[in-house]
């Protein structure tokens, strides 16, 4: 009977767990925000001290199916991208897996990539564009 019991408790548990595995790296958001502030670049092979395969920056206004599109599955957005102007949404994946995300704030300029461009280790350098 006691078994019964457990079941309902480690099936909440593992769905808990598995929603919260994606890290807001507040840390690497700031380096992100110094680096704009000080070069008007970004090279995320210096700042980021994980391992990630892809980088995919998501502009205002992105929508979920599009980040969806553009990752090749699904991701549920935290930042709430969607419905804001403020902020650009860096995400890094692994193993097909996002694994950590950024909020880049727009105060520092808007990060430039050419159109359809995936930053990975080997190409992980962005220019800002600053704002007037």
């Amino acid at each position: 009977m006691k078994n019964k019991n457990l079941f309902p408790l480690l099936i909440l548990i593992l769905l808990v767990s598995c929603s919260f595995g994606v890290l807001h790296n507040k840390k690497l958001e700031q380096s992100i925000h110094s680096a704009m502030k000080e070069n008007g670049k970004v090279d995320l092979d210096k700042v980021a001290d994980f391992n990630w395969d892809t980088a995919h920056l998501f502009h205002p206004y992105t929508t979920q199916s599009e980040i969806n599109e553009e990752l090749g599955f699904t991701f549920k957005d935290p930042s709430g991208i969607k419905s804001r102007d403020d902020i650009h949404l860096l995400v890094f994946v692994h193993d097909h897996k996002v694994i950590q995300y950024v909020e880049v704030s727009r105060e520092y300029g808007d990060p430039i990539l050419e159109d359809g461009a995936t930053l990975t280790p080997s190409n992980a350098v962005f220019e800002v564009k600053r704002i007037n």
